[in-house]
Order: structure tokens, then sequence, then C-alpha cells
């Protein structure tokens, strides 16, 4: 006895390329509507980070330091104390405006082992008065303008 091969019947393949194509075109149309993030596009911030100085000091110093470097590019910035600009915040300040993935602590934490690097120097010229520190590059912090200038 032999077996007969069901017959498939033409209806089934023309229901089930009918619904392939259905499916792709959905899909087509969810790929239309998606637009990009306003989140990330309209009115963000965009923080930077030179990929060598992310390995020197880690990746939030870098960010911490390119963040100090670009204030102190703009005269309107801080404060002019002798020859050189200085930029004053609380460290509550900093995470407010700049840093806001960090805590205070974490801000004072990395200030001072960047101050113990030679990346920056502080002074507290306003002591008794105010607990804010002035910040500008420190000897080290001068060696990030020659990277971000391919230097």
């Amino acid at each position: 006895m032999s077996k007969k091969k069901p017959e498939v019947s033409d209806g089934i393949v023309d229901r089930a390329l009918e619904k392939l194509q259905r499916n792709s075109q959905l899909k087509d149309r969810m790929h239309e509507k998606r637009k990009p993030s306003r989140f990330i596009i309209e009115g963000s911030r965009v923080l930077s980070v030179i990929p060598e100085l992310a390995c020197e000091v880690g990746l939030e110093k870098a960010i911490i330091l390119q963040q100090l470097s670009w204030l102190l590019e703009n005269p309107s910035n801080g404060k002019q104390i002798g020859v050189e600009r200085w930029i004053y915040n609380t460290y509550e300040q900093w995470q407010e405006q700049y840093f806001p993935w960090m805590s205070a602590r974490t801000i004072q934490r990395y200030f001072l082992e960047l101050e113990r690097s030679g990346h920056v120097k502080s002074i507290q010229p306003e002591e008794g008065i105010s607990r804010r520190k002035y910040y500008c590059l420190g000897d080290r912090g001068y060696d990030i303008k020659s990277i971000e200038n391919g230097q």
C-alpha cells in the first residue's frame, strides 16, 4: 500500500503569503513611525570625552576635567585672580549644574584626587564666608589642552 502525499491547497499557501506580507508591511510602518528620542536631541547638553584622558584619569574625572577646561575657556565664567581664571562652585552646585548623576560627595572626592594628581589647583579665597572652592587647571591639567588640540 502506497501512501499518498497530502495535497496542499492553493488557498492555504495564498493565505500564508498574505499573512507574511501583512506582517512585513506592519513592520515597515512601525519603523517609519519611530523618531529619535526628543530627550537625546532637543535641548540636551552633550558631554564629550577624550578617550586618552579617560584612560589616564578615569571616565568621570575626565568629564570633570573637560567641563572645567570648557568653563575656563569662556571669559564670562569664573573670576580672574592674578594671572589665572578660576571657576567656583560648591560641590552641590557642581552636582546640580553639571553632574546630576554623581553625588556631591563623589564630586568632592574626584576633585581632591585631581588636585593630588596635579590636574587641578584649588583655592578658597572666601574662607569663613563661603565653603565654595575655586578651581583652575593644574600643570598636568594643561596636558589635556594638548590632547584636545591633537598635539
